[in-house]
């Protein structure tokens, strides 16, 4: 028999929005945070730290 754990961890980052994306709708900032999800690197400039 094999028997393991499987953990999930959340974690909240925010981040900073910029020119049009002030103005996106809620699909809009789905898609967005998706991508951030996805392409942390890109995004990692804009993280806001507390």
């Amino acid at each position: 028999m094999l028997s393991f754990i499987i953990a999930f961890v959340a974690t909240s980052k925010k981040f900073e929005l910029r020119g049009e994306e002030l103005n996106y709708d809620f699909e809009q900032l789905k898609a967005l945070a998706e991508d951030i999800r996805n392409n942390y690197e890109n995004y990692k400039d804009r993280e806001v730290k507390e």
